[in-house]
């Protein structure tokens, strides 16, 4: 979510924006590779996993909506709709645990409802 947060507001690239993230903090190998291939991911995908998040969030477009809870809302989509590696209730959790951490309890609930509505017609 940092390097998605970093690469938005900067506009750096996501090798770029990947080793601040390292820099900042030891991260065990296994931890650094899965989090490469998330921003990638999310970045390769960007259009369609957007699209995704229009249609879900009625009235309240990417375009409008914070950094950081655009950020995070990515990163769970691309886990729900691409990589589906983990069930919906443990992305919607890390995604909502995120928002308590780093945005506003308005944030948590707006994340929350449109990932929940995403999880019930995916």
């Amino acid at each position: 979510m940092q390097a998605l947060y970093q690469m938005d507001i900067s506009g750096i690239s996501e090798d770029k924006a990947l080793e601040n993230v390292f820099e900042e903090d030891e991260f065990k190998k296994e931890t650094r590779e899965y989090s490469s291939r998330l921003v990638r991911g999310v970045t390769e995908n960007i259009a369609d996993i957007d699209k995704k998040i229009n249609e879900k969030s009625i009235g309240w477009p990417v375009s409008r909506m914070g950094i950081v809870d655009k950020s995070i809302l990515r990163l769970a989509v691309y886990e729900i709709s691409f990589l589906k590696e983990n069930p919906f209730a443990v992305v919607i959790d890390e995604a909502v645990e995120l928002a308590k951490k780093y945005s506003s309890e308005d944030a948590k609930k707006f994340i929350n409802g449109v990932l929940s509505s995403m999880a019930v017609v995916s």
